[in-house]
């Protein structure tokens, strides 16, 4: 005897019909592919994203300006071992005025094509370019974002954004400062201020920055009512600057209230300006010189 075999669906007929609608009218239900993604899925992926790129943009920002206060103050060391070979070699100090370039070389923001700016050519004979091994690099900040106008090139990285203290075997400022306050032939010249707190070389504002010069009014020093600045250091490390002094070390120093007001990456020259009672001046002031004679305030 053979038995016959059904099922529930054999003996009840298919749910669903060639129409695509069961015995109760109701269509067949939609199949997602394996894999995809529903619009709202989508909507909070995108949004865990923008979460993690907020969260990551300033922390890669911050870790990019780190790097570039470290290559700064990489320089500045560089700039200040040659500067105290010269003097090993020489007794005497590299001039101020001469140890980018022999040819008092000047730059410009509001005259760009001017080849000062850009003139790596110039870099060649300056008084420290041999202990350097002419690498022309060692002039430039990675952070100053300044440029100038080669005729051939268009817009190139302007060749330097280190100037020297102006007392330190310079001319000084004589207009600004009058008469009477320290040159340094020789470090050991320094003992009013003493070399730790002698600054050598620093990060100089773009739109100050043009001889080889890092000018420091001393005007009325001992009144702390210093009429204006006349050069602005760079403030371009977030608010903060390099300085190299003359003992060897670089302070990366903060800045607070004058320096802060003028922008860090200027397209123009700036002005001098006046700021009495300003405790950025009074800094630049403490490690640049003394009158002759006299101690500190």
């Amino acid at each position: 005897m053979h038995m016959i075999g059904f099922s529930a669906e054999s003996s009840q007929g298919s749910e669903f019909n060639a129409s695509g609608t069961n015995r109760h009218g109701r269509g067949i239900p939609p199949q997602r592919g394996a894999g995809a993604f529903t619009l709202i899925e989508l909507l909070v992926v995108i949004a865990i994203i923008a979460i993690l790129a907020g969260l990551l943009l300033p922390a890669l920002a911050s870790a990019k300006a780190k790097a570039q206060t470290i290559v700064c103050c990489n320089n500045l060391k560089q700039l200040s071992l040659a500067w105290h070979l010269y003097e090993s070699d020489y007794n005497a100090l590299a001039p101020a005025t001469s140890w980018a370039s022999a040819n008092d070389q000047f730059m410009s923001l509001n005259d760009q094509s001017r080849p000062d700016n850009w003139d790596t050519a110039n870099f060649a004979n300056g008084v420290l370019t041999e202990i350097l091994g002419r690498n022309s690099k060692v002039l430039r900040c990675p952070a100053d974002r300044s440029r100038a106008t080669d005729a051939s090139r268009g817009q190139v990285e302007r060749v330097r954004s280190y100037s020297m203290s102006c007392y330190v075997n310079g001319r000084g400022w004589q207009f600004g400062s009058g008469t009477g306050w320290d040159i340094y032939r020789r470090t050991a010249d320094m003992t009013a201020v003493g070399t730790s707190r002698t600054m050598v070389f620093l990060d100089e504002n773009p739109g100050t920055i043009d001889d080889q010069e890092f000018l420091v009014d001393m005007r009325d020093y001992y009144g702390h009512k210093t009429l204006r600045i006349p050069s602005y250091p760079a403030s371009y490390h977030r608010g903060r600057g390099n300085i190299a002094f003359a003992d060897g070390h670089i302070e990366t120093h903060r800045w607070s209230d004058v320096v802060l007001k003028v922008p860090a990456n200027p397209t123009t020259n700036l002005d001098p300006e006046a700021a009495p009672n300003s405790k950025d001046v009074d800094w630049l002031q403490d490690a640049s010189t003394r009158l002759a004679g006299k101690p500190c305030r």
